[in-house]
């Protein structure tokens, strides 16, 4: 098995910037050229698909799609088998020392990542960045990773975060498609519809209707990125009235119109 070092992957890196304590880089892949082994990494990754995609095995086989967020932890064995065409990923690597730091663990930020909207809106600030790449793009991504950091672990540490409010977000994540009402989801969690709508600020750091619309946008990324996919029908899959309302929001919360954003 092969063992890589800080900034190596198994594509080309062709923008990447480094600072205390972290790496981050577009990376892109070929069917042609794309090293298949066996591997780990010295230090922890967030590998964000912007384009393409790749199929991978860790203990299993999993697909990574166009908008997708995979977590390595530091050491852990995995391997690319199959890659599409150009692909293209962001990738963020976590040394030790950054971690210390943060007085966090590689596990407090795989965990608040995995059920975080705003990380893949995050990865694509970060990305802009990195493409833009003027005098002040090292401080944006500075700023961009600490926010990562402690928005997603804010995010899920809330040691005072009442029971109904994992059921409120389990109902919303299991039914994105639909438009839930505030009175389905205080019968579902069992409280008045008025807590929701006064604490739900306080927990997940946003109104309810901006959550609602961060994982409307959020599963678009995927749907975006489909071939047979047209951006209105998009729109209507993700629940939303009208294709202009889907561009607004889309456009507010990843900073790219939808149809830019299929061809990045």
């Amino acid at each position: 098995m092969q063992f890589f070092g800080k900034g190596e992957y198994s594509g080309d890196v062709v923008n990447f910037s480094s600072q205390d304590g972290f790496m981050v880089s577009i990376t892109t892949y070929q069917q042609s050229n794309f090293n298949h082994d066996r591997h780990s990494h010295d230090n922890t990754h967030i590998s964000f698909v912007l384009h393409g995609g790749c199929a991978e095995k860790k203990k299993n086989p999993y697909e990574r799609l166009p908008g997708k967020i995979t977590y390595y932890h530091s050491g852990e064995p995995h391997q690319v088998t199959n890659v599409a065409a150009r692909s293209k990923h962001i990738n963020i690597e976590i040394e030790p020392a950054f971690f210390r730091a943060q007085q966090l663990s590689e596990n407090d930020l795989f965990d608040a990542m995995s059920e975080n909207p705003d990380a893949k809106f995050l990865m694509l600030d970060i990305y802009r960045e990195l493409v833009d790449d003027d005098d002040y793009s090292g401080y944006s991504i500075h700023s961009h990773i600490l926010n990562l950091v402690h928005r997603t672990t804010k995010f899920r540490t809330n040691h005072e975060k009442p029971l109904w409010v994992n059921i409120v977000k389990e109902h919303l994540h299991d039914n994105w498609r639909l438009n839930t009402s505030l009175l389905e989801l205080a019968s579902v969690a069992k409280v008045h519809p008025v807590t929701i709508s006064r604490y739900f600020p306080k927990y997940l750091g946003c109104t309810l209707g901006q959550y609602m619309r961060k994982i409307k946008v959020e599963k678009s990324l995927s749907l975006i990125k489909a071939a047979h996919s047209s951006l209105t029908g998009v729109a209507y899959e993700c629940g939303f009235s009208d294709q202009s309302h889907f561009i607004r929001n889309f456009k507010n919360l990843t900073g790219f119109l939808p149809a830019h954003y299929r061809q990045l």
